[in-house]
């Protein structure tokens, strides 16, 4: 029998703030002591009364605006009742019936069959137009709907200890240091149909974070932790072999919950589309519950039954005043993100002087009343301030500099790696113009065609492959802080303009770079002082070829009787003549000169 999946996430990310979300107590990842960053507030002493955190609210409107949700005119914090043995209060603060962001969507590249056989769903395929004004193919682009971003605080951590851990009894210890840190909730859809989904859409999600400086989204220290709803239904198969859900009705949804890296996330739904598979086709029903990744044997566990959000008891926050959020309604209407401060200057007047209008009654009636006034947020100022984000990056770097795909992908993953080569890409041009009037040519420089592309092309290529190697990295996606480079990006610029006007050979280039991260002196003065300057002067060479062609006569009669693999042998010969320094295809050419007339 076949199923097609349907699939929905809840990603939970905790934001990079100064303090906690609702007390002045520090929001520190890195502390390694237990229960230091902690006060009254956050461990619910009695009589204690929370304050909003209002960077972190900023943050989640952020994170809302740059993946296209509608933001509420108005929001509040509630209670949800449920035990959590490392939340002293016995309630988690958090949002359920206004939470700041909704309808919202990430567009995500598809490579698998799972966006053409959506033809049933038309709102899911699209063609994606950014605010940059550039597009990309319906069929590599599939739109993941969010249905809601909300704010609340996390919990503390357990430590459970076992009879041969810690002080040899079963026990389990609590760290509060993570209680109340703001943590932002995303919740999409269920538009996803497979790990490979699952994957894209998580990483990118991440990206988006660490763009926006929201949270550092870091699965490792547990910033950033991934939850999937999944099901199955079943599809039913015609003779002309088009597909079919065989009723409308989703099957029972299984949460796999508190998945630690992208990598676990792709591979417990991968087996939990088998395990559901495997259930249904032997005739057994899948059941409702909570299941968990046991990492060793690559498997989900069940944990407990699945609680509905009704079993919560959710009910406003006393303590807590409502959030006013200040958007003008052309904002509020608005496409794809944009970042032009155009659009604030055509916003409606009159709507944002009704907003104010309505803001200032709520004060005035909360202040009549003894209350704690609301708190306003100026989400017009928010939405002008966004960086750029990453697709809108790819399609730039594909515009500007026209590098391969490979290549943007890392350089969009790497920002650090990537804000490095845009600086070493504007410096191409100055450093081409200098090397230009050395040489002498009275030719125009503009005439120059490599200037469009191969110049920038080998520098990218250079900085993904070689500074790997230079600062010990698996890969140049792993390069996320460059702050100590030694190499400034106007000598690296040199550098690789000097190697395309063949003054350097490959290894001389690499041999340069390395002693430029180590000492941070420019290209040229290391050329000098090593002596590793390409000879591409004829009269130089042709003392080296005559010499390789004397002491060579075996491979200079193979030449001759047609091997081609005997000139690249003497090219190699001429090379170790002159230490590396002969320019090889200039030796090439001498060589086929001689050998004709010897």
């Amino acid at each position: 029998m076949n199923y097609k999946p349907t699939i929905g996430l809840e990603i939970h990310a905790e934001l990079k703030t100064k303090t906690k979300m609702f007390c002045d107590s520090l929001n520190d990842s890195d502390e390694k002591h237990p229960n230091i960053n902690v006060c009254p507030i956050c461990m619910g002493h009695p009589g204690t009364l929370p304050v909003i955190n209002q960077e972190a609210v900023k943050k989640v409107i952020q994170a809302g605006l740059a993946l296209h949700c509608q933001i509420a005119d108005e929001s509040f914090f509630e209670r949800k009742n449920y035990f959590y043995p490392d939340l002293p209060k016995g309630y988690q603060i958090s949002q359920y019936q206004k939470p700041l962001c909704r309808d919202g969507y990430l567009e995500i590249l598809s490579n698998d069959q799972g966006l053409k056989t959506k033809a049933n769903n038309e709102s899911l395929k699209t063609k994606a137009i950014d605010s940059s004004g550039f597009s990309r193919s319906p069929l590599d682009v599939k739109r993941i709907r969010i249905e809601r971003i909300h704010l609340e605080e996390d919990a503390g951590r357990l430590l459970h200890e076992s009879l041969s851990t810690g002080s040899g009894r079963p026990a389990s210890l609590v760290d509060y240091n993570r209680a109340g840190v703001p943590l932002m909730e995303l919740v999409t859809r269920p538009d996803l149909e497979n790990g490979n989904e699952v994957k894209k859409f998580a990483e990118e999600f991440q990206l988006i974070l660490r763009y926006l400086n929201v949270s550092d989204a870091n699965m490792e220290k547990g910033q950033m932790r991934v939850e999937v709803n999944i099901s199955l239904s079943e599809i039913l198969t015609s003779s002309n072999q088009k597909s079919k859900i065989k009723n409308q009705k989703l099957g029972t949804k299984v949460e796999i919950k508190n998945l630690n890296s992208i990598k676990v996330a792709m591979q417990a739904v991968e087996y939990e589309i088998k395990r559901q598979s495997e259930l249904l086709d032997s005739g057994e029903r899948v059941i409702q519950e909570t299941r968990g990744w046991d990492e060793v044997r690559g498997v989900t566990v069940s944990q407990r039954s699945k609680e509905e959000a009704h079993d919560y008891r959710y009910f406003p926050e006393p303590d807590l005043p409502p959030l006013f959020l200040s958007i003008s309604e052309k904002l509020q209407r608005r496409g794809p993100p944009s970042f032009s401060r155009e659009l604030l200057k055509e916003a409606s007047d009159e709507s944002v002087a009704v907003i104010s209008n309505e803001f200032s009654n709520i004060e005035k009636d909360s202040q009549r009343k003894g209350g704690v006034p609301p708190t306003k947020i100026d989400v017009d100022g928010l939405l002008v301030s966004l960086p750029e984000l990453p697709q809108q990056r790819r399609d730039r770097f594909k515009k500007q500099y026209n590098l391969p795909e490979r290549d943007i992908e890392i350089f969009t993953k790497a920002k650090h790696l990537g804000d490095y080569y845009e600086k070493v890409a504007t410096e191409l041009d100055s450093e081409a113009k200098v090397e230009h009037l050395k040489s002498g040519s009275v030719k125009e420089f503009s005439d120059e065609k490599h200037l469009l592309g191969r110049l920038h092309a080998l520098a990218a290529n250079f900085i993904i492959t070689e500074f790997p190697v230079l600062f010990n990295m698996k890969d140049a996606s792993e390069l996320e802080d460059l702050s100590g480079i030694k190499v400034e990006p106007e000598a690296f610029a040199e550098l690789m303009v000097m190697f395309f006007h063949k003054k350097l050979s490959s290894s001389a280039t690499k041999v340069i770079l390395k002693e430029m991260t180590e000492t941070g002196l420019h290209p040229e003065q290391i050329m000098k002082e090593k002596d590793l300057g390409q000879v591409s002067d004829s009269g130089e060479l042709t003392i080296a070829v005559k010499n390789v062609i004397a002491n060579n006569q075996r491979a200079v009669e193979d030449y001759k009787k047609g091997k081609q693999e005997s000139l690249k042998f003497l090219v190699g010969q001429v090379m170790k003549e002159t230490k590396g320094k002969a320019n090889p295809q200039v030796a090439e050419e001498l060589l086929k000169k001689e050998l004709v007339t010897n």
